[in-house]
């Protein structure tokens, strides 16, 4: 047995029938078809694996990107295909590659990991559930109320690739996605294993923004997996949405920085239900990351306690301080959600809430 390592590009098929194998075992090929970012051969020191007698028997895959948090620049790495054969399994072989995954995420200067998914193992490692975000479900009798004649969805061509992804960088939480993200999104129309169309939205023909959404519902109900645009054109977008495919209504996340469109759902009488992000976060470079978000807390709280706050770890105890004041919390789940929000676990700190949480990421067509 040979690992933990990066990949050499002739195992790729091999990694291929591992990852088919656990994930999509009826459809051969088709993981390295709709995960590109992932799969490929620029990206095979951060496909992390065993191999045995030749094949791959293990992996967790890795892919690093800039992101943007409230115009703060940070780096992020997203995990998934974290597969091991059957035959395999309980030797800590997912355990050792993630640690990996850890070591090089450090070392290339990542401050946090997206993981996609929420067990054991990621959760030893001090992965929290994070984000205030809600999910709002809108049936199609309340969508009608925000129906406009002017507003109008079609799906994207190619030629208007520029204004989505201009439209996209004015998400305040969002990643700093190179052109080959959305090159691959165009190829494979396909966003978090699902087949996914992208639809421009325009008021009175006036590019106004654009709607992410699973081609296949559930239950008749329309899923929008990515949003980006002008709220009142939105939400006139959704009812056009709803009444193209012919759904019985369809659901949706908004992220803390959504607020006119919460406010026309709570107006509407739609219920918010919390949810965190859709997998988990890992702190990997916590004085970096707090660093790099000086200027956010600068913004919320005053050039003086940003340039004051200190922070201190101390035998698993984490304590943000600022003259008198500290907040201490114990473990890295507990600071991941100090730092990012959890709905559950909010701590009562007035000074803190001046400037935490920051706003935390969705994945969208960064799914991995």
């Amino acid at each position: 047995m040979e690992g933990p390592r990066g990949l050499h590009a002739e195992e790729l098929s091999s990694l291929g029938t591992l990852v088919d194998t656990v994930f999509m075992p009826d459809e051969p090929g088709r993981m390295l078809k709709i995960f590109p970012s992932l799969f490929n051969k620029d990206n095979l020191e951060n496909l992390l694996v065993f191999t045995d007698r030749g094949a791959v028997i293990s992996h967790v895959g890795m892919t690093q990107r800039y992101a943007s948090l409230a115009g703060c620049t940070v780096k992020v790495a997203c995990i998934g295909a974290v597969a091991t054969y059957e035959a395999y399994r309980g030797n800590g072989l997912a355990t050792q590659l993630m640690e990996k995954a850890v070591q090089k995420s450090r070392a290339d200067g990542v401050d946090f990991m997206l993981i996609s998914g929420g067990r054991g193992l990621y959760r030893r490692l001090g992965a929290a559930d994070v984000g205030l975000h809600h999910r709002v479900h809108i049936t199609r009798p309340v969508a009608e109320a925000f129906k406009s004649a002017d507003v109008t969805v079609e799906p994207v061509a190619d030629s208007e690739l520029p204004a989505v992804m201009a439209a996209y960088r004015l998400r305040v939480a969002r990643f700093v996605r190179p052109l080959d993200d959305w090159r691959w999104f165009l190829e494979t129309r396909t966003c978090a294993c699902r087949d996914a169309e992208l639809l421009v939205v325009r008021n009175d023909g006036i590019f106004s923004g654009y709607l992410l959404t699973a081609t296949t519902m559930d239950k008749g109900i329309l899923q929008v997996m990515e949003f980006v645009g002008h709220p009142f054109a939105l939400a006139s977008a959704f009812a056009a949405a709803i009444e193209q495919r012919n759904a019985a209504g369809l659901t949706l996340v908004l992220q803390e920085e959504d607020h006119a469109l919460r406010e026309l759902a709570v107006a509407a009488g739609i219920a918010l239900e919390p949810v965190h992000f859709s997998g988990t976060l890992l702190l990997v470079n916590t004085m970096q990351l707090l660093q790099r978000l000086q200027p956010y807390f600068a913004e919320r709280a005053g050039m003086l306690v940003a340039n004051q706050l200190k922070f201190e770890e101390k035998d698993g105890q984490f304590t943000l301080t600022w003259q008198s004041k500290a907040q201490s919390v114990k473990g890295r789940q507990a600071l991941a959600e100090l730092l990012f929000g959890n709905h559950e676990r909010s701590l009562d700190s007035t000074w803190t809430t001046s400037f935490l949480p920051a706003p935390p990421l969705r994945y969208g067509i960064n799914y991995v």
